[in-house]
């Protein structure tokens, strides 16, 4: 049920040990689900919150086609986009609802556990 939202944050550590000296994808980011992660940002991109939110979808759509191509940095630079563009005004606008969503959810605008 949490399944997108454990690979978000799986990915979210993963790639923070991308090294920087070199840039490559560290060993540990082999366990990458990107078919998940493509479903997840396929979602987001097909339900942007509203009008506040011009490129959502763009940079949700972005990240979906990384993920389809096993493109960790890619995936990692739609999240970051988004998370910059957004983060802030979703979390004042929308304080009771996730962003991301779950398998089992409709749509993604859900209420926060």
């Amino acid at each position: 049920m949490r399944r997108a939202l454990r690979v978000f944050a799986f990915l979210a550590v993963g790639l923070a040990s991308v090294s920087a000296a070199t840039r490559e994808p560290a060993p540990s980011l082999g366990w990458l689900d990107f078919q998940a992660l493509q479903k997840m940002l396929q979602r987001l991109a097909d339900n942007p919150p509203g009008a506040n939110y011009p490129k959502w979808s763009r940079i949700a759509q972005a990240g979906a086609d990384c993920a389809r191509n096993q493109d960790a940095k890619g995936v990692k630079r739609s999240c970051r986009d988004c998370h910059d563009a957004y983060k802030e005004a979703y979390k004042r606008e929308f304080p009771s609802r996730v962003a991301h969503p779950r398998p089992t959810d409709n749509g993604f605008l859900v209420a926060r556990e």
